[in-house]
């Protein structure tokens, strides 16, 4: 797992701090500079954004990492036309949604106008983002296929944050009007497609044949078909994570979805390992199933879990015990207290279930993906619809984390019927085990008086017991080896060698 492990660490490196910077924006910057009408419409664009690429490309990101390694070996005649073709396929998948939302904008308006009129008066918006977005998921999938993802991690991770951090700064400080640092926030989604595609030309594996005619209808078929069901399917799992923004939006409006995204996006910090791991180790798995080699893939599966779980389990228990603190420093949001704890348990049974996503999706059984997909669909707009109007931010997320349970238990018991592998393990139950400890003792730390002080203190607790205890129970060999190149680079290696 050498060039997995390398990878993985730049990625999750430029994640991380994409995700620090991120934090400042949106707890210190958006939080305090903008009203939480302006935070809210800001986070349903990114919401209409994500879905509406992942279904305008058509499961273009998903063809591409699943059928690149048969076209990349029989040459770069075929692997261009193969690129091609996706390019083409993409764009048509954006005319056809454009289409549809501008037919369809009447409709959306009277839904969200009561509610969240800023995001009505600013609909026209989600055009050009959605258009960026689609182009940036088929570029950075091309750069998996190809190994190369850390551009494409750092440019959407950090240089879209470095920017609009500095347009919040503009507004606040230049006597910017609202709208010039709207317009400013859609164009710096065009920046991560910019630069992800410069480095894909600049390394020479940006190659692509004008012309599809050299693909044989059957193979156009196949990909056209897996291409739709893994669009279905991807379009469904996305709904299941964002139905609660849109739900928020719609039944109690804009600014209960600012106070939800702030929850949202401090457990986002729980999955940038997972995530960061995953986008390395789906290409694998797609050349794995294509060989049959299914003891890598075993391998891949609990390695990746165990280590996603340690490190997310320290991250859980990081941002639970300084909650209090954390929301002592933005009362406005104050009401996302136990929005962050549904979220971070649902993300946390997430990330341990591990890859079981990515051998559905790459292997004969794609279909399955999809049937889940619309029946949690279902389950998530129920639970949603329910438990949100009482509940609010909350609400949503015990409907996100019952949603994430069914989910990722249902994938992790199909792949072990069909391929007699599972991710658990007694390090597992080990991990959560000393989750629990390092936790109950970071919450019977009392207040010292100041918030500042006390997410120092009770962070150094946890890193204190947590940390040692990890190591020494060898619960991620992964986990272990990267704590000793740590720890040599700080001169601190000796006697911790095990």
């Amino acid at each position: 797992m050498g060039l997995v492990r390398r990878q993985s660490i730049l990625n999750t490196f430029y994640s991380y701090a994409g995700v620090a910077l991120g934090l400042v924006n949106k707890l210190v910057f958006f939080n305090v500079w903008l009203s939480k009408a302006e935070f809210g419409l800001i986070e349903l664009l990114i919401t209409f954004m994500v879905l509406g690429s992942e279904l305008s490309q058509l499961g273009v990101s998903k063809v591409i990492l699943r059928f690149f390694p048969y076209f990349h070996q029989r040459g770069a005649a075929r692997e261009g036309q193969f690129v091609f073709f996706t390019l083409i396929y993409a764009l048509t998948g954006y005319l056809l949604l454009a289409l549809l939302l501008w037919l369809g904008k009447p409709w959306i308006l009277a839904q969200y106008a009561p509610n969240a009129p800023l995001f009505a008066a600013h609909y026209s918006y989600v055009f050009p983002v959605i258009l960026a977005y689609t182009a940036y998921r088929v570029l950075s999938s091309l750069a998996q296929a190809h190994l190369r993802s850390v551009m494409a991690t750092l440019s959407w991770n950090l240089v879209v944050r470095v920017v609009q951090a500095l347009l919040i700064l503009g507004y606040h400080y230049g006597e910017w009007s609202f709208e010039t640092f709207m317009y400013g926030i859609v164009l710096s989604f065009t920046l991560p497609t910019v630069l992800t595609g410069l480095d894909l030309l600049l390394m020479g594996k940006m190659r692509f044949r004008l012309g599809i005619g050299h693909l044989r209808r059957r193979t156009r078929r196949v990909l056209l078909t897996y291409g739709l069901y893994a669009s279905l399917g991807e379009m469904t799992a996305m709904m299941v994570n964002k139905v609660d923004i849109l739900m928020i939006g719609w039944l109690v409006g804009e600014e209960m979805v600012a106070t939800y995204a702030i929850a949202f996006y401090i457990t986002s910090l729980i999955q940038m390992p997972a995530r960061a791991l995953r986008s390395i180790t789906i290409p694998l798995i797609a050349g794995h199933l294509k060989h049959k080699r299914f003891d890598e893939i075993r391998d891949l599966y609990q390695k990746s879990a165990i280590t996603s779980l340690v490190i997310g389990m320290l991250v859980l228990i990081g941002i639970w015990v300084n909650l209090d603190p954390l929301y002592a420093l933005t009362p406005k949001h104050g009401q996302g207290y136990w929005a962050v704890v549904f979220l971070g348990i649902g993300s946390i049974f997430n990330i341990m279930t591990g890859l079981h996503r990515a051998i559905i999706v790459n292997s004969r059984y794609y279909r399955f993906d999809l049937y889940m997909n619309l029946l949690l669909l279902g389950l998530a707009i129920g639970t949603n619809y329910w438990l949100i109007p009482p509940y609010g931010a909350a609400g949503a997320a015990i409907a996100t984390a019952i949603s994430l349970l069914v989910y990722n238990g249902a994938g992790c018991l199909y792949v072990w019927w069909r391929f007699d592998m599972q991710p658990f393990s007694g390090r597992t139950a080990l991990t959560l085990l000393l989750g629990v400890l390092a936790l109950s003792a970071g919450l019977s730390i009392p207040d010292r008086g100041h918030p500042l002080l006390d997410i120092a203190v009770r962070t150094a607790v946890v890193l204190a017991l947590y940390l040692p205890l990890a190591y020494w129970a060898r619960l991620s060999p992964d986990f272990n080896e990267l704590a000793r190149m740590l720890m040599h680079k700080l001169g601190l290696a000796r006697g911790w060698r095990r």
